[in-house]
Order: structure tokens, then C-alpha cells, then sequence
């Protein structure tokens, strides 16, 4: 997850707009009090490692104990469990974009190496045992 950016933005006539996620960036778009899209973030699908299970660590967010911070992870959570379809959808397609050279779309040469990143992971997993 990403906080929003200036390039997050466009201009539309003379209106600052959010712009329509891609396939490796979605944001995540809410609607105020006022009715008013607002953007919370970004998950940047092409920026995302993988990680060996041995480093995960559980988040207790119950015990966050700034509310503000709270607030905005348990809201990720929830917009993530909702666009979970989307989510691997985009990050599938963009894995088999780029590991298979396929640059028609702009955005692929900017993702990260995966194959690269897998195998540094793996070596990583090897080291440890």
C-alpha cells in the first residue's frame, strides 16, 4: 500500500481528478461525507516482492494503538478483501506480461524483475536452513 501522490492526480478542464486505476496500480477511491471521491491510496501491484513465510509477522491491529493509523489499516484490509478478484487478476496478468517480455503495455517495463526476485528469495530460504 502507497499513500497518494501527485501522480495520482490529473487535470481535467480545471479540475484536479483522481485517475482510473491500471493494471499495476489500483487505488483505492472513497466517498466523503460529502459525496466527494477521495483517495485513501494505492496498491502498486507492480512494485509488490514476494517473502519467505518465515518473515511474515502478524499484525495485531486491536492493539494499534494510534486510531488514526487503526482506522486506515482496518479500511485497507477491507478494500482488499473486497477487490481480492481484481487484485490477483492484475497481479497475474502483470507476472505473465513481464516474465514473458511482453512489453505492449507501457506499465510492464517499470514492474520489477520477478524471476530475479524469486530466486534471490530462494536463496535467501536456502541460507536459513
Amino acid at each position: 500500500m502507497s499513500s497518494p501522490k501527485e501522480t495520482d492526480y490529473q487535470i481535467a478542464g480545471e479540475k484536479k481528478v483522481i485517475k482510473k486505476s491500471i493494471v499495476p496500480i489500483i487505488r483505492i477511491v472513497v466517498k466523503n461525507s460529502k459525496g466527494q471521491k477521495e483517495l485513501k491510496g494505492t496498491l502498486r501491484i507492480s512494485h509488490m516482492i514476494q517473502v519467505p513465510p518465515s518473515e511474515l509477522q502478524l499484525y495485531d491491529i486491536e492493539n494499534e494503538p494510534d486510531s488514526t493509523y487503526k482506522d486506515l489499516v482496518q479500511n485497507e484490509m477491507i478494500f482488499i478483501r473486497k477487490n481480492q478478484d481484481k487484485i490477483l487478476a492484475n497481479a497475474k496478468l502483470l507476472y505473465k506480461q513481464k516474465t514473458e517480455n511482453d512489453f505492449s503495455a507501457g506499465h510492464v517495463k517499470a514492474a520489477l524483475e520477478y524471476k530475479a526476485l524469486e530466486k534471490l528469495c530462494g536463496d535467501f530460504m536456502s541460507e536459513k536452513k
